[in-house]
């Protein structure tokens, strides 16, 4: 190669040929020069694109007019773990990974064989077995006839992006059914509400000795029941801020053993041994409600065809200084061991080592977000415990879980005593409720308490009642759902204009109030409904026998 220069006065590249002959015994030198400038700028584009291909972060696939690989990129060979060789000579099938329809790549076949570009979202497998989404386009190269003689694809992996968006869509999925339970147990609580008071005036008129009366105290503990699981549910779903308090999870891990059983298949059997009057721990009861459910749930999902055991125990446990070595990092002292074990088909040691990093999940798509664990993880680290997990493949697995034993005796101690008859009073109650069959019923269980009542569903009609008569009433308890003004709006304007009146909230609906707001608005108990008569009866007793409330 060389360079010349031409008439014009440019310089482009020549490829220079020379031979010795002879032409009549004579030794010539025959020059033969080819202009390959043109060729050159060429080959400089090729070899840019061909470094540009190769060095591409998105996946580039090459097929012939068949769709037969001729070409895949080193992205090709790190995205879906297939080497070039493994490749070429086979079809993009290879990554097929059955989670779209046949008419969906029949649609696409049908789009880049009439000679258009196809562009879309596809669910594909890598070699590992693992899902790859990736984001594609393909597009038909012609030859200089117009025929289609091969297909370029590229594919930009978006699995994380994906898993973000899945987990974008199933915390709004959440909230939005925390926002429906939030709805539908304020109105099934006023149900359940009126079922257990009408229930107890009915009670109180029978002879305790007749069948009508145990018959009716056994649809009074079922309509108990049902507030329980209402409020299980409401846990569960609901966005609500950390509750950290002094608490007895003994009553907590026999609830949530009840509620696994609408959680996991009936084929599967649940075995629990909680030890009498463990110690307290410091912690959240919801949070401890999802440590439980999630172990569970996960132990469910290992059983082969939805068939096993799982067994739960809560135990007290010393780690003593001896014991130190098989628990390392972690302080000697009291804890409590929430023990989750399954038959199930256990966990395989390289991956039993991940099975608490974010996002990490065996199952398939659809089928988990590979969170469960993790947030077990985290909650369990919140509370200053630890885990530890033992598994062996075909025999199952096990999980510990240990929360220290709170030192704080004093508080352990404390036994809340309720008398044995209902407290009675002679004070005047205004009433405040937008469900009428409640009003009825309140009025009838309090006045039979000896209190004088005044009732309205209005709270608007309610502040116009206290105006006529500023000094008739000792109580206002009130409800927080009512249209056009809830109970602490409500709460507020009374606190405003009569600052001395105690006031209590009753509440259907497991709507977190702070503690703030509600001494701001002079609130001074909270009652979640269903609220049982002895319940009422006792908060306005110790509203009333407090200094802020007048003896009745």
């Amino acid at each position: 190669e060389a360079l010349f220069r031409v008439k014009d006065g440019s310089v482009r590249t020549g490829l220079v040929s020379m031979r010795k002959i002879q032409i009549s015994r004579i030794p010539h030198i025959m020059s033969v020069v080819r202009d390959i400038d043109e060729l050159k700028k060429t080959q400089t584009e090729n070899t840019r694109l061909a470094a540009a291909v190769n060095q591409a972060a998105e996946r580039v696939v090459i097929t012939d007019a068949n769709g037969t690989i001729v070409y895949v990129n080193p992205a090709f060979e790190l995205s879906t773990g297939f080497s070039q060789e493994e490749a070429i000579g086979e079809t993009p099938a290879i990554l097929n990974s059955s989670k779209q329809t046949q008419s969906f790549y029949e649609e696409m076949w049908k789009v880049i064989s009439g000679g258009n570009v196809w562009r879309g979202h596809i669910i594909n497998r890598r070699k590992d077995g693992t899902l790859l989404h990736e984001r594609s386009t393909i597009t038909p190269i012609r030859d200089s006839s117009g025929a289609i003689v091969n297909y370029v694809q590229m594919a930009s992996d978006i699995s994380t992006e994906e898993n973000l968006r899945q987990q974008l869509s199933q915390s709004q999925k959440m909230e939005a059914i925390g926002t429906l339970a939030g709805g539908i147990a304020h109105d099934f609580n006023n149900i359940i509400h009126a079922i257990t008071g009408y229930t107890q005036l009915v009670l109180d008129d029978l002879p305790l000795e007749s069948r009508a009366h145990a018959n009716l105290e056994k649809v009074l503990a079922a309509a108990q029941r049902s507030g329980e699981m209402v409020k299980q549910i409401l846990a569960f779903s609901r966005r609500s801020t950390s509750e950290v308090k002094l608490l007895d999870i003994g009553p907590l891990v026999k609830e949530g053993t009840k509620f696994l059983r609408a959680a996991i298949p009936s084929t599967i059997d649940i075995e629990s041994n909680i030890v009498p009057n463990p110690g307290k721990i410091i912690a959240d009861p919801t949070q401890i409600h999802q440590v439980l459910m999630n172990l569970c749930v996960n132990a469910s999902q290992s059983m082969k065809d939805g068939k096993g055991t799982i067994f739960i125990d809560l135990s007290e446990f010393n780690l003593t200084e001896n014991l130190i070595p098989q628990y390392a990092e972690v302080p000697p002292g009291e804890y409590l061991r929430l023990e989750v074990r399954d038959t199930g088909e256990g966990i395989s040691p390289e991956i039993l080592e991940k099975i608490f990093d974010p996002y990490f999940t065996t199952k398939g798509s659809g089928e988990g977000t590979g969170l469960g664990l993790s947030v077990v993880h985290g909650i369990v680290k919140t509370f200053k415990g630890f885990i530890k997990v033992y598994s062996q493949q075909g025999k199952g697995s096990t999980f510990e879980v240990f929360f220290p034993v709170s030192q704080d005796r004093e508080k352990s101690a404390i036994q809340v005593s309720t008398p044995n008859a209902t407290p009675n009073g002679s004070e005047k109650i205004l009433f405040v409720d937008d469900e009428t069959i409640l009003l009825e019923m309140y009025e009838r269980q309090l006045k039979r308490l000896g209190y004088s009542v005044t009732s309205t569903d209005n709270p608007r009609e309610a502040l116009k009642i206290l105006l006529q008569h500023p000094h008739r009433f000792d109580i206002v308890i009130v409800d927080l759902i009512m249209p056009n003004m809830t109970g602490v709006e409500l709460a507020e304007k009374i606190h405003v204009g009569w600052p001395d009146l105690p006031i209590i909230l009753c509440s259907g609906w497991n709507h977190t109030v702070s503690e703030s707001e509600i001494r701001r608005v002079g609130i001074q108990e909270v009652l979640s409904k269903p609220a049982m008569k002895d319940q009422i009866a006792l908060a306005i007793r110790k509203v009333m026998d407090t200094k802020g409330g007048k003896s009745g």
